[in-house]
Parts: structure tokens; sequence; C-alpha cells
């Protein structure tokens, strides 16, 4: 085999293995010496046993109920899991690799659905603990390794396509920073010892434009699935994330995250609600303006633009304009206005760029990509792209749907009389991306591709109440017809 190559060498089968691997929910640790393999998967964490001449054999199960992640201390001394709500703690034995359950509970508020990302520092010093879908960061000092103890939180950090799936994170060597990788995003967080507290120091997100002007590649967002695998250099200097659709992609690590700098305010990729109006027909234009510096920006103005291309600059028809509040940093404010489609039909796009503030760091940034509206003189749509104009449907149904157009997303509504499991999937050869809301149009889980082929499917038991489906291609060129199957057990 050539140096650096990688090469197949067929599968391997545990002796005794109580299941098989499936799908992404589920990741392995492997100890230094490649003695023992720890399988971490929903309801328990099995543990392998390598054997000479490379094949492994089944140990036994430990069953914490609903593990979503863990991480071997870097002594191999002790295994701490994240479930469903809780952070445990196990001890680890040196010969036989067994674990052992301690009686620690840790308080967390972690979904019941995605991975939470755990890291912890190189001297075992800290264990960083990311819940509420990765939205809040948690500290905990390993001063005690056995009852960890909570330093400080981190909730400040909120963007809508962070929510689910923040899958990975990493602790810079020799520092007290870690990285998040989340769908489309990701964010840098640093434990200021001094002044006893966490803080965002760095983060990107797809679409927008990076530190050095450098459009951000698609990594994840819903459209194009979580990140699915991770991996990080021996000298710590790049990151791998391998993506669903968009194959694996390479991030630089920079100086080590440092506290204190200037406000840089930039534009998220701008959305609307119905990317094929008729002529004079309405639709909302969203966009949400980030501080990605660390200090306080002013109070300023997102001002919304007409383009005749892609590229959206101040030089555009300004057709709207919106105020935005003083933010701090890693802060965002999500803004829309209501416009009507031009009376001619044709391919339009929409942007905004906010007004610089004092000591930006970078205002040549301060614009975000363009979205295309293509004005059509039919209008016409199957579905509603709105919840307001969402399809009602029955459980169970099947209900024919079509994407129309790039970037069409149909709305469906249904109704539970009672606590059930409900599954909703696509069929067809249409590749397509499922999002289930509750009845406050919050978004409860995502899917890309569980479903046959490339169709999406969602699973998740539910109580009693009213829900919604967004069904939309995998990307913005996705067209086709799909049925949407519903039912409840």
């Amino acid at each position: 085999m050539a140096a650096g190559r990688l090469e197949d060498l067929g599968e391997l089968v545990a002796a005794d293995d109580p299941g098989a691997c499936a799908q992404h929910r589920e990741h392995l640790l492997l100890d230094a010496d490649g003695s023992n393999i720890y399988r971490v998967r929903r309801s328990r964490i099995d543990h392998f046993a390598v054997e000479d001449g490379g094949s492994f054999r089944f140990v036994r199960s430990v069953f914490p109920g609903g593990v979503l992640r863990a991480v071997l201390s870097n002594d191999e001394e002790r295994l701490y899991a994240a479930t469903s709500n809780e952070l445990r703690v196990y001890e680890r034995d040196a010969e036989s690799g067994e674990l052992a359950e301690t009686d620690f509970r840790g308080t967390i508020s972690a979904p019941y659905t995605p991975p939470v990302p755990l890291a912890i520092t190189d001297d075992d010093a800290y264990l960083f603990v990311f819940d509420n879908d990765g939205q809040r960061a948690n500290l905990f000092s390993l001063e005690d390794p056995l009852n960890p103890d909570v330093l400080a939180t981190f909730s400040s950090y909120r963007e809508p396509f962070q929510l689910n799936y923040c899958r990975f994170a990493d602790v810079r060597n020799g520092a007290f920073a870690v990285d998040v990788f989340c769908p489309g995003m990701a964010f840098a967080v640093r434990w200021d010892a001094e002044a006893g507290r966490l803080e965002l120091t760095d983060s990107m997100i797809e679409g927008e434009a990076d530190r050095f002007n450098d459009l951000i590649p698609n990594f994840g967002a819903p459209s194009f699935g979580a990140p699915v695998g991770f991996a990080v250099s021996p000298d710590d200097r790049y990151v791998y994330l391998s993506t669903p659709h968009h194959g694996i992609q390479i991030f630089g690590r920079g100086s080590r995250p440092a506290g204190g700098g200037d406000p840089d305010l930039v534009v998220g990729p701008p959305s609307v609600d119905n990317a094929g109006p008729g002529p004079g027909e309405s639709f909302t234009l969203s966009a949400s303006v980030r501080n990605r510096g660390s200090a306080e920006s002013a109070s300023t103005t997102l001002r919304f633009y007409r383009s005749d291309d892609a590229a959206i600059s101040a030089s555009d028809t300004e057709v709207g304009k919106s105020p935005v509040v003083a933010l701090a940093g890693g802060a965002a404010s999500a803004e829309s206005i209501k416009l009507t489609a031009p009376s001619a039909a044709g391919t339009y796009y929409y942007g905004a760029c906010v007004d610089a503030v004092q000591d930006e760091t970078d205002t040549t940034n301060n614009c975000s990509r363009a979205v295309a509206v293509d004005v059509s003189e039919s209008g016409t749509d199957d579905h509603g792209d709105t919840f307001d104009a969402a399809t009602a449907v029955s459980v169970p149904s099947t209900t024919a749907g079509e994407l129309e157009e790039g970037g069409d997303k149909d709305y469906f509504q249904l109704s539970l009389a009672s606590d059930a499991t409900l599954t909703l999937e696509t069929t067809g050869s249409t590749d397509t991306y499922g999002t289930l809301f509750d009845g406050d149009q919050a978004s409860l889980e995502t899917d890309d591709d569980d479903g046959d082929g490339r169709n999406f499917r969602i699973e998740r038991d539910l109580a009693a109440g009213t829900y919604y489906v967004e069904v939309e291609g995998y990307s913005s060129s996705t067209t086709g017809p799909y049925e949407l199957n519903v039912r409840a057990d």
C-alpha cells in the first residue's frame, strides 16, 4: 500500500455483538493503545476488547439510559457520558478497560434526539458540555474528577440553523478554548479564569465571509444535512469535517482565541417565505445581523436591497430598512420586512447590508449574499409556503406534493388526538428534507436521508396537539414530485 493512502480491509464482526451499528446516532471511542473500543449508542455503551490479530469481542454493556455522547479522560481512568438530562461519570479499569458507574449525577438540559458535544482539556482539568441543542456551553471543573463541579455557563449565542445536531467539539492544545461544529455554523468558546466566565471568541456561518473575506462553503445547514464525521490533525492546526453532500471540509485554526477586540457586524444569508410569487403578490424577506466581534456594537440599521444580479451592495435599489439594536459580542438580531413582488415576470435578487458602527473591525463584510425570487405569471403552488397557508392532513394519510421550483417549501398541518409516536416520511425520487414543528412553530426535529433513497424520515414521540411539517429540497435547486406519508402508533 502506498504511503499516505487508505485501503479498505473489509468488515470485522465482533463475537457476541449485542447489536449492529445504525446510522449517525452512534459513535466510537478508542483507547490510546487500541486495545478497547466503546460504542456509544442511544440506550447504552458497549465495550469491545481488541484481540491479537485485529479481531474483537464483546465484553459487556453499561446502561446510562438515553446516552447521547461520551468522552474518555486523557489519562483514560474515567469516561464522562451525557444522557438526555444528566452528566454521568464512569471509572475505567486500566487493565481490562471495563467501566464502573459512579454515583455522580450532574443535571444538564440536553435535547433527547441530537448528540451533545463533549470536550476535555489536555490536562484533564476541565470538561466542556454543550446542551440545549448546543446553544449553551457548560464548563465543569475536574479538580475532583469523580465529582465534576459547574464553574460557568454561556448561553447568549443563538442562530436559527444552529438548532439540532450540534455534534462535535474539540479543545485546542494548551488552551482553555473549545471549537464547536453544528449544521452550517461553528463557534469558539474560551474560559477566562481571571474573570471567572466563559466568552465567545469567534464564530462563522456558511454563506458569510470569513475574516479573510473568503466565502465560507456549505458544511451542513439544514438543507444539506448535519455534519457526520470529525477529526483533528496531530498538530492541532486543522479540523476535518465530513458532510453528507459536500465532502470533507478542512478548516484552519488560527492563533489561540483570546478575549477583547472590537465589534464586527455581518449579515447572514437572506431568505424569503415565497421564492416564486406571482406579479404583485406579497412575500417576506428576512436576514439576521450578527456581531462576530467580542465588543458590543452600537445600534444601527439594516437596509434591504433588490439587485439585477447576485452581488448585493449599497448601490442597489433599497426596498426597505429595519432598526437593529445594540448587539453584544456573538449576539444576533433577526429582521424581516414585507415586500410586494415586481409587476413584471423575471428573476430578481434580494439581500441586505448593515450600516457600519463605530470602531468596527471590518466593514467590507457588511452585505449579505443574494437570494433569488422568480416572479412568474402563474404564481401557483400545490401547498402553502407558510405556516398560515399550511395544508391540513389527517393521521394517517398520504398526500401528493411537488416542489415546483428551486427554493419551494410545502407546509402541512396535522393534529394528534392523544400521545403517540408520529412517523413522517416522503417517498419518490425527489431528494427531500423535512422539518417537524410544534404548534408554536418551533423546530423539533429535522432529517435529510433517513428514509428510502434520499427521502427524509422523522419518527418522534409526541404529546397530543397540533404540529406542522415543512417539506423542501436538500438544495436550493431541487425540484420534483413526492408523497408525504403520515402515521401514528
